[in-house]
C-alpha cells in the first residue's frame, strides 16, 4: 500500500519536475540559435564588397602572372623564365608592380584604373603578339593569367566608378601641358620606332645588319603598342576640347577630368612596359615608348584635386 502512494506521488511530482526543463532546453535552444545568428552575422561582415573582391583577386593574378613564365623555353626548365625578368618582355614586369600597388589600396580610383587599364592594354598586345609569334604551343601561362587578373582587377574598380561618392573631385590645371603630352603621345604612336633590336623581344626581326627592315613602329603588327597609345591619346585631345565648352557643367568637367587622368596613366603603363621590355632584351631602347611615357607623365600629372586648385585659387586672389 505504501509502495502504491509513492508511486502515486512520484507520478504527480513528474510534471511539476519536468516543466522546468522544458523551459531549459528552451532557453538553451534560444541562446544556441542566437549565437548560430551572430557567426552567420560576423562571417557576412567580414566578406567584402563585389567591386573590392574582383580588385584583390586581380591583382593577385596579376603578381602571380609575374612569377609564371610567360614563354616556355622548354616545358621541364628549371629554374623558371619567369616574366618579370626578360621572359616576360618587359610587361611581367610592369604588371607585377600595377598588381602590388592595388593589392596596397593607396591609389584613388582614377589612379587604380588607370593603371589597371594599362596592365590590361599590355597583357592583351603581349598575348596576341606572342600567340602570333609562337603559334600558342609556346606560350606560358603567365601572359594569360595577366590578362584575365588585369580584366578582373578593372572590372572591380569600373564597379566603384559606378559610386559617384567614391569619385575624387579633379580638375584639368594645365590645359597646355596636358595637350601638349598627348600630342607628344600621339607622334611616338605611328612616328618613331617602338623596335626591340637582337632579342627575342615581342617583335619578329632578325639578325643582321641595321636597316629599315628593323625600324618597326608602334603600329606595326609585332609591336601594335602604339594603336592603343594613339586611341588614348586622342581621347585626351577630344576631352580637353570638351573642357573649352561653355555648356558643360562642373560636375561633367570634374568627370573628363577624371577621365584624361585615367588615360595618361594608362599610356605611362603603356610605354613603361615597351621600355621595360627594351632595356632588358638584348639591344638598343626605341624613341617611341620614351616619348610615349613622357607624354602621359605630362598628361596625368596636368589633373590635379579640385580641392586643392580651388585652395590655390583663392590664395591666388587674396594675394
Amino acid at each position: 500500500m505504501n509502495d502504491q502512494l509513492d508511486s502515486d506521488r512520484d507520478d504527480q511530482d513528474s510534471p511539476e519536475e519536468s516543466a522546468p526543463q522544458e523551459g531549459m532546453d528552451d532557453e538553451e535552444t534560444s541562446s544556441e540559435a542566437d549565437s548560430v545568428a551572430e557567426t552567420k552575422r560576423q562571417v557576412t561582415l567580414a566578406v567584402p564588397p563585389i567591386d573590392r573582391l574582383l580588385v584583390l583577386v586581380g591583382a593577385a593574378a596579376m603578381v602571380l602572372a609575374g612569377l609564371l613564365s610567360w614563354v616556355n623555353v622548354a616545358p621541364d626548365a628549371f629554374p623558371n623564365f619567369a616574366g618579370i625578368g626578360a621572359g616576360g618582355g618587359g610587361v611581367g614586369l610592369v604588371v607585377f608592380l600595377a598588381g602590388l600597388a592595388l593589392l596596397s589600396g593607396k591609389p584613388r580610383i582614377d589612379t587604380a584604373n588607370g593603371v589597371a587599364l594599362g596592365a590590361f592594354l599590355a597583357s592583351l598586345i603581349t598575348v596576341l603578339v606572342l600567340f602570333d609569334e609562337l603559334e600558342g604551343t609556346g606560350m606560358g601561362a603567365g601572359a594569360w593569367v595577366a590578362m584575365i587578373g588585369s580584366f578582373l582587377a578593372l572590372t572591380g574598380i569600373a564597379l566603384a566608378t559606378m559610386d559617384p561618392a567614391r569619385r575624387p573631385g579633379r580638375q584639368v590645371t594645365h590645359n597646355a601641358i596636358a595637350a601638349l603630352g598627348a600630342a607628344l603621345a600621339v607622334i611616338a604612336s605611328f612616328w618613331m620606332d617602338w623596335v626591340i633590336f637582337g632579342g627575342w623581344g615581342f617583335s619578329a626581326v632578325d639578325t643582321g645588319p641595321l636597316g629599315a627592315d628593323f625600324v618597326v613602329g608602334g603600329l606595326h603588327s609585332d609591336v601594335a603598342t602604339g594603336y592603343p597609345v594613339l586611341i588614348l591619346s586622342v581621347l585626351v585631345l577630344l576631352l580637353l576640347l570638351g573642357l573649352l565648352s561653355p555648356t558643360a557643367s562642373v560636375g561633367m568637367q570634374s568627370k573628363m577630368a577624371m577621365h584624361i587622368r585615367t588615360a595618361g596613366i594608362a599610356v605611362v603603363v603603356l610605354g613603361a612596359g615597351d621600355l621595360v621590355g627594351s632595356v632588358m632584351s638584348p639591344g638598343v631602347v626605341g624613341s617611341g615608348p620614351i616619348l610615349a611615357l613622357v607624354g602621359g607623365l605630362m598628361i596625368a600629372r596636368s589633373v590635379g584635386s579640385a580641392e586643392a586648385a580651388t585652395t590655390e585659387t583663392a590664395g591666388a586672389e587674396a594675394a
